[in-house]
């Protein structure tokens, strides 16, 4: 996926659980605030559970309320195998199974 000029993009790499989800959380609010066009990369996730699911599912709530374009993009397997379990697949772009 190409960045579009105006697109903000957050990648994280290493795990998005319990542990880390509120820092997530704040990084990811920080850009909502701020742009109107967010690209979340979860290519490097490897580590993912519920905790990173609702920070992710909050965030696009909380764009689709305020229309903020917010992408999901390049899910790695654990990302895509948690989205799957609770049927939101739809909300994943360019997953691609390894």
């Amino acid at each position: 996926m190409s960045a579009s000029s105006n697109e903000e993009m957050l990648v994280i790499d290493g795990d998005m659980n319990i542990y880390n989800a509120e820092n997530i959380k704040q990084d990811l609010f920080s850009l909502l605030a701020k742009h109107k066009d967010i690209n979340v990369n979860l290519m490097n996730v490897t580590e993912f559970d519920t905790a990173g699911f609702q920070v992710l599912l909050f965030g696009k709530q909380y764009a689709d309320k305020n229309e903020i374009k917010l992408t999901l993009s390049s899910a790695s397997d654990a990302v895509a195998e948690v989205f799957k379990l609770y049927g939101m697949s739809a909300l994943l772009e360019n997953h691609h199974e390894s």
